[in-house]
């Protein structure tokens, strides 16, 4: 079959020519962009030397009709470029930011942005697409989500509460990155009446109607809500769906977390919550069939005040599921919760390894009542895992120092029967580096202070123990060398 060599000859010229054509738009593409870049750098260079002062002074609180005219006088672009540094440099006082956000408002640019979000962007020359940064982004339809996404992101830094209503909207936007922004903005500004739209997309999202927005990203915007918009989940906390129980349950429990954190004895009661969920936690919540919905319900409980929530949570600590119980000890780790000291105790010899190891760090956050609790028990059990995990805790937790503080104080004492047991039962490494290696409990114990004994009394039972730890370690030694040998 004869070769037909110059057809073959054109398209590979056509080829060739292509290829050559592709590359120089690319790099014609490319020297324009970086003359785009290097004008545009040389533009913001120049913005910030001659406005710079004025925006000083204006955020200084020195309001002057000129110095606002003559920002207004630039480009729209401009003076975004302007203001986007004050707006990406995080977190700002309330008052420079009541401050910025007016000095928006005044330059139009709240208004931009608000246009923008809902998809109203301004129309632009052929030049300015070439030649400004963002231009592709106006002309492009497909790429118009980035300014949406930026206009959201704005709103939301400037917490501008007359915006919520266009942010709500933004969450039905077609991209996906849009409505994450418009969520976030959301959950900064925190407006109320916003509150409840929030709650209708959460029950979509785990309904399955909103394939965009996870449960989790609308469930930790909840959450930054104050508490006072709690009550406003009473009928998400009775909905007949369990997950969309749990999330509601979770949401309050991160509102009463973020109300609590700056005060230790904060107690959840009025004007905090309404006595009707009050009512639904004590009485509806902690007997859910949702055994999720009751360990979560147990931790927001903790919270109200002892008279009412100590039987409610001494009956959840009794509840077949472990988690359920294992959330409950832990919450209980509250000074105003020592009347529930013994019931806190038995779940030491609960089934679950992780429930006595919760209510061992329980007893020891309650203080010297706890930690007396704790001790007595592990002198009485004989069940030895659960020795083992006391011995471990109060390692971990640094507890043994304090009993070495208090040895000798009296032959009898319970810190000196815990520390003697723990010789007996061998476990004396960690013992034995504390005596040997924290000078200040050798020279505490050395001098004794809160007990009527004598010096010379305490610094003898010292001795004693560091001759019996020595003894013991000895012991060990050679027995692993016995063993080695025979082996």
């Amino acid at each position: 079959m004869p070769l037909h060599i110059e057809p073959m000859t054109r398209l590979a010229l056509a080829v060739l020519v292509s290829v050559l054509l592709g590359i120089g738009v690319l790099i014609g593409v490319a020297i324009l962009r970086r003359w785009q870049q290097e004008r545009f750098l040389e533009r913001a260079r120049s913005l910030r030397q001659q406005c710079w002062p004025i925006l000083v002074r204006l955020l200084g609180g020195g309001h002057s009709t000129e110095d606002v005219a003559a920002l207004r006088a630039l480009p729209l672009a401009e003076r975004e470029m302007l203001c986007e540094p004050l707006l990406s440099r995080g977190h700002s006082p309330p008052i420079q930011l009541a401050t910025l956000q007016e000095l928006c408002t005044e330059l139009g640019l709240l208004e931009a942005w608000q246009r923008r979000l809902i998809g109203q962007s301004e129309t632009i020359s052929f030049y300015d697409t070439l030649t400004r940064p963002e231009g592709l982004l106006h002309r492009v339809r497909s790429l118009n989500f980035v300014l949406r996404a930026h206009s959201a992101r704005n709103l939301g830094i400037l917490r501008h509460q007359p915006s919520w209503p266009l942010l709500v909207k933004a969450l039905d936007d077609p991209h996906p990155d849009v409505q994450s922004v418009a969520l976030r903005s959301l959950a900064a500004i925190r407006e109320p009446r916003s509150f409840p739209a929030l709650v209708e997309r959460l029950h979509g999202a785990i309904l399955g109607h909103l394939p965009h927005l996870s449960p989790g990203s609308l469930k930790a915007a909840l959450g930054s809500f104050p508490l006072s918009d709690a009550v406003k989940l009473m009928p998400s906390l009775r909905h007949p769906h369990p997950q969309i129980r749990v999330q509601a349950i979770d949401i309050l429990r991160e509102m009463v977390y973020y109300a609590a954190a700056a005060d230790k004895e904060f107690v959840l009661e009025t004007p905090h919550i309404s006595q009707e969920l009050t009512n639904l936690l004590l009485t509806g919540l902690n007997c859910d069939e949702d055994p999720e919905v009751r360990g979560r319900a147990a931790e927001v409980i903790a919270h109200l005040d002892s008279a009412f929530s100590t039987p409610v949570l001494c009956e959840l600590l009794h509840d077949p599921k472990w988690f359920v119980r294992l959330r409950t000890v832990r919450a209980l780790a509250k000074p105003r919760y020592l009347t529930a000291l013994a019931e806190i105790r038995q779940c030491l010899t609960d089934p679950h390894w992780r429930v006595c190891e919760a209510a061992v760090q329980t007893l020891l956050a309650l203080r010297l009542e706890g930690a007396s609790q704790l001790l007595e028990h592990f002198l009485r059990t004989r069940d030895r895992a659960s020795r083992e995990l006391i011995i471990k805790e109060i390692e971990r937790l640094g507890f043994v120092s304090a009993l070495l503080e208090r040895y000798g104080d009296g032959r009898d004492s319970l810190e000196n029967r815990v520390i003697d047991e723990l010789v007996n039962m061998h476990a004396t490494n960690y013992l034995f580096a504390v005596l040997k290696g924290n000078r200040r409990i050798r020279i505490r114990g050395m001098s004794h202070r809160e007990s009527g004994l004598p010096a010379d009394s305490q610094k003898q039972a010292r001795s004693r123990l560091l001759a019996s730890l020595e003894a013991d370690r000895a012991s060990r030694v050679l027995a692993r060398a016995h063993s080695k040998l025979a082996a």
